[in-house]
């Protein structure tokens, strides 16, 4: 996979990260908000005579898409949040590939103007882009992408936990257990990817004592015991694999 590919799909992660603990329907001017990014940052750091203009056309397209099937179909949100990005993700490393001439433009000339009042920018032209921007894929799909499939894991097995509702016409009531499990589950992956990535693995099992005393007295419910069971060996395994991955991507 060229570098550009890699720069294109870190742009689409990047943009949908804050969409990350919403769990309505995406509204319009959050579709839109996603697709300027997008096409902003694009134009900024890549160049070709036409291609260039295709790839924006496709990612206003992509996301056109998404949001439509978000508001008119029967699929869950998260079915069509993976698979719209799955879709995006292969159209761009297609647009980023050789025959289609996409290229970096020369920042070189900015960053020499920049570097006399800020000299940490001179660390960015002695990075190895390609390694930060794999690195960086790996841990933005353990972040939102495998959020997503742990959810629709548990919606599908109907392990969702259940909080006891004091007033059933009360329709903004929200599931504060699922909530804590999320946020859990987010720095529960970026720390299992942080030590798989290092190697560091005898550290893991620290990290999952530590999440088991603290829910203890609440995996007598066999039902909550599930869910967190599931969760937490979906949440290893994903972030753990996804690690795996990028130390063989880096050799």
């Amino acid at each position: 996979m060229t570098t550009v590919a890699l720069l294109l799909i870190a742009i689409i992660l990047a943009t949908r990260i804050p969409l990350l603990l919403w769990d309505q329907a995406v509204k319009r001017w959050q579709a839109i908000l996603v697709s300027v990014l997008q096409i902003v940052v694009t134009l900024t750091l890549l160049k070709s005579a036409y291609s260039q203009w295709v790839l924006v056309l496709l990612l206003t397209l992509g996301n056109l898409i998404w949001y439509q099937a978000e508001h008119h179909t029967q699929w869950s949100r998260h079915v069509v949040r993976l698979a719209t990005l799955l879709g995006v993700g292969l159209m761009t490393t297609v647009m980023a590939s050789t025959w289609f001439g996409l290229s970096f433009r020369d920042l070189h000339p900015i960053l020499a103007a920049v570097r006399p009042w800020f000299e940490p920018v001179g660390l960015l032209e002695r990075l190895s882009w390609r390694a930060v921007l794999t690195t960086g894929i790996g841990l933005m799909l353990c972040l939102n992408e495998a959020n997503l499939l742990i959810r629709l894991v548990i919606d599908r097995l109907s392990l969702k936990p259940k909080d006891p509702v004091t007033d059933p016409t009360d329709k903004r009531l929200i599931n504060k257990e699922y909530q804590r499990g999320r946020i859990i589950g987010i720095l529960e992956r970026l720390t299992i990817f942080t030590l798989v990535f290092t190697a560091q693995y005898s550290a893991m099992g620290f990290v999952l004592a530590a999440k088991a005393m603290a829910r203890f007295k609440t995996l007598d419910d066999r039902d909550f015991a599930e869910y967190f069971l599931v969760g937490t060996l979906l949440s290893v395994v994903l972030a753990g694999g996804l690690a795996l991955a990028v130390r063989r991507a880096l050799g």
